[in-house]
């Protein structure tokens, strides 16, 4: 049987798949209520969604219980759920540091192919506890920093594939649920392993030097890499950036943390957090044990390009129709990594058309029970 798709304006009809209809918005304004209302306009179906899917810039973090208030009246939506960051995108677009709203509508075939994830930190619910009779696959997640380690480390809940991000912003935080706002939780949805779902990740980050070894380390602190001092290591490898201050060391070098028993090679990209002393030690933001491999890296716009268009291809290879995405990037990324707006949100519009799209510029994107950085992962839904 053809999988067949009829576009009417900015709402997409699927014959077979998970979702019926979908549509997106992008709402500007300082006034909350005007950029949600806007947002709400573009994203109409016409008919009942069972999910929405909200961001919201920090800008209007205050009101964040007021947007969801406002958009549970308006649409009735059986699941309500989203998160703050710095920026929020749409279809070719993206509202960095301003006041703006992106809303994702989804009526599905039916409404047992999702459910709502929450997971409440200040009252102790557990995550995924409703859910345990669910056949679950895939679960797009927002969460409070707090929650990560746990999140991410719930042996019980392997089977499950978690994708998303972390609450951005410089102000309150907020995790979107139905029914109540949290502060310091995690919420989402979790997809049916019958629905067809394809999820990718974009990093663009440079190699500066060889495969590298920790020989000694306390904590953080790097102490040797095979077996020289961490800092004659790092200098060595970097010499081609001639840096001359300092401090651009930790504006343009990280760390490419190897991840073990990937089917290629794949890393989580760590900070710098320091460097110097007497024993020319190096401080990371992350936890090496002793023989962990890693790699210095630079972030660099025409890579970051490039990658990118490479994971929208292989996405479009396995999935070349797909009825909606949600789109988590780092908030390092955006017009601070590419030198200009809208980079990111035009790569896709480039490969998959106007489909609709929200998302948000994170604190750090997961993917495959991974915290990643500087990084953008895309779920398409189908």
């Amino acid at each position: 049987m053809r999988l067949g798709k009829v576009r009417l304006g900015s709402v997409f009809v699927i014959f077979l798949g998970m979702i019926a209809e979908a549509a997106s918005g992008l709402g500007r304004s300082v006034d909350w209520s005007v950029a949600t209302e806007a947002a709400l306009q573009q994203a109409s179906l016409g008919v009942t969604p069972h999910i929405i899917f909200v961001y919201i810039t920090d800008r209007l973090s205050p009101a964040a219980d007021r947007i969801r208030a406002l958009i549970r009246r308006r649409t009735g939506a059986n699941i309500v759920t989203g998160t703050i960051g710095v920026g929020v995108c749409g279809v070719g677009d993206e509202a960095m540091d301003e006041a703006a709203v992106s809303i994702l509508a989804l009526r599905l075939k039916d409404a047992s192919l999702a459910r709502e994830v929450i997971w409440d930190k200040d009252d102790g619910r557990e995550f995924l506890a409703e859910n345990t009779s669910f056949r679950g696959l895939v679960a797009q997640m927002h969460t409070h920093s707090s929650m990560v380690p746990r999140l991410l480390s719930r042996e019980d809940d392997t089977k499950h594939w978690l994708c998303g991000g972390l609450t951005s912003s410089r102000g309150p935080q907020a995790q979107f649920s139905t029914h109540k706002i949290l502060e310091h939780g995690a919420t989402g949805v979790i997809f049916s392993r019958e629905t067809p779902i394809q999820v990718g990740l974009a990093q663009g980050c440079v190699p500066l030097g060889p495969m590298r070894r920790v020989t000694a380390v306390v904590g953080t602190v790097v102490l040797t890499i095979d077996n020289r001092a961490a800092l004659d290591v790092l200098e060595q490898d970097i010499a081609s950036l001639n840096i001359t201050e300092p401090r651009e060391i930790g504006r343009q070098v990280c760390i490419g943390v190897t991840l073990p028993h990937r089917d290629k090679h794949d890393y989580l990209v760590r900070n710098l957090t320091g460097l110097g002393g007497a024993d020319r030690a190096i401080s990371v933001g992350h936890q090496f044990r002793l023989g962990d491999t890693f790699q210095f890296v630079t972030r660099d716009a025409d890579s970051a390009r490039v990658e990118m268009r490479q994971m929208l291809e292989s996405l479009a290879s396995r999935m070349p129709k797909p009825a909606a995405g949600i789109y988590v990037s780092c908030v390092a990324r955006g017009g601070g990594l590419f030198g200009e707006p809208d980079v990111e949100p035009s790569l896709i519009q480039d490969v998959f058309g106007d489909i609709p799209i929200a998302g948000f510029f994170s604190g750090g994107e997961i993917y495959n029970r991974e915290l990643y950085a500087h990084s953008g992962v895309l779920t398409l839904l189908g």
